[in-house]
């Protein structure tokens, strides 16, 4: 698969993954949340995102990265992630 955007991509993961109960229903809309605060931090001149939003964005960040690994190694369990 390849992406053009980041829309593309979480749109992408939605439909494949999320859709069909791999992964939960809520991070649709909480992965689109994390695209719009970061645009509001690279391109706002005055950004409403504060540590405590961008700590919470992290956080998720890092439960999709270690969820997505897990799936991962359930089809391809000789591959290091």
């Amino acid at each position: 698969m390849q992406f053009k955007s980041h829309g593309q991509a979480i749109g992408a993961f939605n439909k494949n993954f999320v859709k069909v109960g791999s992964f939960p229903g809520e991070w649709g809309s909480r992965l689109a949340k994390m695209m719009q605060d970061r645009e509001a931090g690279d391109y706002r001149t005055s950004s409403e995102i504060g540590p405590e939003i961008a700590h919470d964005d992290v956080q998720f960040a890092e439960e999709v990265l270690d969820a997505c690994k897990r799936y991962l190694q359930q089809y391809y369990p000789e591959v290091e992630l």
